[in-house]
């Protein structure tokens, strides 16, 4: 008898088991079976999970990877109001600190960024699902009007007409940075690489590097877009209870800065927050996040600055003892509600 692959072909039967697993999730789902599985894998001590969110409705400016579409974010929070309890990070860094037990199920909801959908269409649904977040803003973007520089450059990459980017001067791995664009893949390559190099300099050179890109690229500056909070939103999702946190003022990796360069950003931002909301601002989430993008000495400045907690995009749960200077978070992703339970399922407290 033939196998399955052989009478189907391997891009029907690809297409035939993504069907099967996602019926099973979303039985499992409605049927409560992925929750009493997870209840009866999970360790016994308690742990605070960190979901970390960016944008909601799916903007065509934005990488696909940081956006979820509006019904599936509902879906996302209609489950974690059922199966957690969602508490605002503030509260939850607060036992951390003081070395106490923190609640069965505790979750906690982060956006990182401040993306205008955050309170055209994140907000009502947090408000109609009685949940809080955390919204981590770059404050930059708030009084120039210009997105964040990775927004830009993916916008740049995507949208150029030119056949082929040059920089002179700079370079990679001791390589030239001289990329063909004639196709959407070349185009891809090319934006990874540059990228890369704009993550490894200081806020001088990066600026200097982004305006040569802009020039060979053949693109305007100017556009909004995507389009970012403003501070009146900003102050409107304060009011209604969300904890407004900092994420820099230009979204730079603090590591590679100087000191003097890094306590800007920190200060800086932290500032301008407090002088629009006329509250504290105590917590601050590194841009890109991972090990390389932060150290102790980072740290150390987080601190100084006046912040008491700080987020990582290090995967995993923090139990009472976590360091809340590198808080772990989970991604979510674009998931319907069956796959992100299950995504979740799989996380070890």
């Amino acid at each position: 008898m033939k196998g399955l692959r052989e009478i189907l072909g391997r891009s029907r039967l690809r297409r035939a088991l993504g069907v099967a697993r996602r019926s099973a999730l979303r039985a499992g789902y409605y049927s409560g079976a992925l929750w009493a599985a997870r209840r009866l894998t999970r360790a016994k001590k308690s742990g605070l999970l960190v979901l970390m969110y960016h944008s909601v409705g799916r903007p065509a400016e934005l990488d696909p990877y940081l956006s979820v579409s509006e019904k599936n974010f509902a879906g996302q929070l209609e489950y974690l109001s059922r199966h957690y309890e969602v508490m605002p990070l503030e509260r939850a860094v607060e036992l951390i600190e003081r070395g106490e037990r923190l609640p069965e199920n505790a979750a906690a909801i982060t956006f990182d960024d401040g993306y205008r959908d955050n309170y055209d269409k994140a907000l009502p649904l947090l408000e109609r699902h009685g949940c809080t977040a955390t919204f981590f803003v770059s404050t930059a973007p708030l009084s120039d009007r210009r997105p964040l520089w990775p927004n830009e450059l993916f916008l740049w990459f995507a949208e150029t007409r030119a056949a082929r980017l040059v920089l002179p001067g700079a370079s990679l791995n001791g390589e030239r940075l001289s990329f063909e664009l004639g196709s959407r893949r070349r185009r891809k390559a090319a934006h990874r690489a540059v990228e890369a190099l704009l993550l490894r300099v200081g806020n001088a050179e990066r600026e200097r590097l982004i305006g040569q890109i802009a020039e060979r690229l053949g693109v305007s500056r100017a556009a909004e877009r995507p389009a970012m909070l403003t501070w009146a939103q900003v102050k409107k999702m304060a009011a209604a209870g969300m904890t407004i946190g900092s994420h820099t003022a230009t979204h730079p990796v603090l590591s590679m800065l100087t000191a003097d360069e890094a306590m800007k950003e920190l200060t800086g931002s932290k500032a301008s927050l407090e002088r629009e909301l006329s509250r504290s601002v105590t917590l601050f989430a590194y841009p890109f996040g991972s090990p390389a993008d932060f150290n102790r000495e980072t740290q150390a400045l987080v601190l100084k600055a006046g912040y008491t907690a700080a987020c990582s995009t290090i995967i995993g749960v923090n139990d009472a003892g976590a360091d809340r200077l590198a808080l772990r978070r989970v991604g979510a992703h674009d998931d319907p509600p069956g796959l992100f339970a299950f995504r979740l399922s799989r996380l070890r407290h």
